[in-house]
């Protein structure tokens, strides 16, 4: 099946069923009832996921694939019964038409209908009908009234509330928290270089994917403190986290490769010449290796990224 013909097939199915585009790469639209949501999960061969929204939770065998005619055998067809969804997996819908998806989807709800409302406008949450509406949030889907989704609405920014509590006072840690992270960035590299001195050699036996991991590793580790510092004092919802993160790194990395640096100058002359160490931080820092210069730039960039990953505000998803 082309990109084409695949993209109008399941344009073709969305619109049969109603469906609008959703959030999380889902289509969702309610049918017979059912809230669903829609999702093209492969395109080689071109697959289909469908999740039906039940009225009550269940962990059940599906008899509903066995019932289907031999015309849909090549279509791999799975129907699984789990917590509040019926999953139905058309993993090759390469032999199918448009039709033929939907009429798939119209059965399965049929075979399974005591699991579903009865009328259009059910709400999942207080059991009333007629004034409920679809509602997604990630990968879940419900029908709910404005009432129900009002108190869960609520409960949302009760939880974000309390995700992001801070105190002011702990901003004072902060240069702290910098100049721990510096000193951790100092100290890895010094011991990256001994581990080449000790052996007398410019390179040490270990696999690229392990010193990379363990690199990276570090650096995240490294970025924790500053982040969760920017997180609890209540910096973030002032200024910019990407900002935050840019500027703290930036200072914590200076006063890292300085101290690494000052220590290089000790450990080659014997004696602390901080303006030696200052004239050639930039050659220290780079090592005069292209390989050395981007394992430091990978470190840069994953203790910056782990500092604006924990210290940004944190957003509570809606449960339906």
């Amino acid at each position: 099946m082309t990109p084409e013909a695949l993209e109008s097939q399941f344009t073709a199915v969305a619109s049969a069923l109603n469906a609008e585009v959703g959030s999380a790469n889902y289509y969702r639209g309610q049918v017979e009832g059912a809230p669903f949501l829609l999702k093209l999960i492969s395109s080689d061969p071109p697959a289909y996921l469908i999740k039906l929204r039940m009225t009550e939770p269940h962990n059940l065998r599906s008899s509903w694939p066995g019932t289907l005619s031999e015309d849909y055998a090549d279509a791999n067809i799975d129907c699984e019964i789990e917590g509040d969804y019926i999953f139905l997996w058309i993993r090759d819908a390469s032999s199918l038409d448009a039709a033929d998806v939907v009429a798939l989807v119209r059965s399965c709800v049929e075979h399974h209908g005591s699991y579903f409302p009865e009328s259009i406008g059910h709400c999942f949450d207080c059991g009333t009908s007629g004034t409920a509406s679809i509602v997604q949030s990630s990968a879940s889907i419900t029908s709910i009234c404005e009432e129900c989704l009002s108190r869960r609405s609520a409960a949302q920014k009760s939880e974000e509330v309390r995700l992001n509590e801070s105190t002011s006072s702990l901003a004072i840690l902060l240069p702290a928290a910098i100049a721990l992270s510096a000193f951790g960035w100092a100290l890895f590299w010094s011991l990256y270089d001994a581990a080449f001195a000790a052996t007398n050699s410019d390179r040490v036996w270990a696999p690229q994917i392990v010193i990379i991991a363990v690199v990276l590793g570090v650096g995240f580790g490294l970025g924790w403190p500053v982040g969760k510092l920017l997180h609890r004092s209540g910096l973030v919802k002032r200024f910019s986290p990407g900002w935050l993160a840019a500027s703290a790194s930036f200072l914590a990395l200076v006063l890292g490769e300085l101290l690494f640096a000052t220590y290089t100058v000790h450990r080659v002359t014997g004696a602390f010449d901080f303006g030696l160490a200052l004239s050639n931080v930039v050659l220290i820092a780079s090592g005069d290796n292209i390989m050395y210069a981007l394992l430091k730039l990978g470190f840069a960039i994953t203790f910056a990224a782990a500092i604006f990953h924990i210290a940004k505000p944190k957003v509570a998803r809606l449960t339906l």
